[in-house]
């Protein structure tokens, strides 16, 4: 008898786990965040490089001799399935080169409608409106680390 309500307990146990392996499989292939460059009132120059006051923290890693930013002039991510995103602005000294910046974050390749394949395999978005180039960060997965954690995960939901 005893055996029985163990084995009874167990296989509800493992039901309950692949349930919640399920659900979080299709929630996390319906929801996926949508990131957009700063904008350029977001951007601060910090002696000769550029960075973001967001959340998210941008930075150039190249220096630029550009006093203020003019406009958004797009982004470009290159990768195999995942990879880096760079914003490009505009300065508004004339003469300078274009101002880039990236962060740490691994974007998906980007799919949408204003994304085009250019040169040299990169995916560009050329636009002035940042919400032309939404970006889709590759998050790593949440997985339970412990049975405990499993058992607290069912609880709550």
């Amino acid at each position: 008898m005893k055996s029985k309500l163990n084995l009874i307990f167990i296989s509800l146990i493992l039901s309950h786990m692949i349930a919640y392996a399920n659900q979080n499989e299709n929630t996390t292939g319906q929801q996926k965040a949508i990131l957009y460059c700063p904008e350029p009132s977001q951007l601060i120059k910090k002696g000769l490089n550029w960075e973001s006051t967001t959340n998210i923290v941008w930075k150039s890693s190249q220096s630029s001799f550009g006093e203020a930013i003019s406009h958004f002039l797009g982004a470009q991510w290159q990768g195999v399935k995942v990879g880096p995103m760079t914003c490009i602005y505009e300065s508004q000294t004339t003469g300078v080169f274009p101002i880039t910046i990236q962060n740490n974050h691994l974007f998906e390749q980007p799919t949408q409608k204003n994304w085009h394949l250019g040169e040299d395999n990169y995916i560009n978005c050329a636009s002035n409106n940042i919400k032309d180039c939404p970006l889709i960060p590759k998050v790593k997965e949440k997985t339970p680390t412990s049975m405990r954690q499993i058992f607290q995960d069912i609880n709550t939901q």
